[in-house]
């Protein structure tokens, strides 16, 4: 109830919401607020009530989440394929000092088809967390693997402009 909510909010002095409600066809956000007086002593002498319609900012969250779910599942085919393609290549590939490059690059694109499956996963965790549909946890890792990562992908591009890309890891 409003009227009840407003009067807590004058008599205790505290904030109260945000309050979601569904107001004929809308979606009304509200907010209340004491407004307090700081002369001599301070005064409560009313409840500020902020309405705010966000119907259009929840279509627009609805429709986010739709496309990334359509685009995830879309991603999702052509990488799993390209990932398949390439294990399928390494294996029928001969084992000569020849070949080498070629490994290594049907590896890279092997690599980057997993990298690009994850962040798709990542796109799909993104919207259950905003919906509140997966539970987020905290994990540890290392920062060094991620960079030393990074440097390998970035490692022929750095080749082919004739640039030294190199990590080290210092112990103190």
């Amino acid at each position: 109830d409003l009227g009840k909510t407003a009067m807590n909010t004058f008599h205790e002095r505290v904030p109260a919401g945000p309050f979601d409600v569904v107001f004929r066809d809308k979606l009304i956000r509200i907010f209340l607020s004491p407004i307090i007086l700081l002369k001599e002593s301070v005064t409560v002498f009313g409840t500020a009530i902020l309405i705010e319609d966000i119907s259009l900012e929840k279509e627009q969250d609805k429709a986010k989440d739709e496309f990334l779910a359509v685009a995830a599942h879309e991603l999702k085919a052509p990488l799993t394929a390209m990932k398949l393609n390439s294990e399928k290549i390494l294996s029928i590939l001969p084992q000569s000092p020849q070949m080498d490059e070629v490994k290594n690059a049907v590896i890279q694109i092997q690599d980057d088809a997993e990298k690009l499956i994850e962040i798709v996963h990542d796109f799909v965790d993104l919207s259950r967390i905003e919906s509140g549909n997966i539970p987020f946890n905290r994990e540890t890792f290392q920062v060094s693997e991620i960079i030393a990562e990074v440097v390998r992908d970035l490692h022929s591009a750095a080749e082919n402009k004739k640039i030294s890309l190199d990590f080290d890891i210092y112990d103190k």
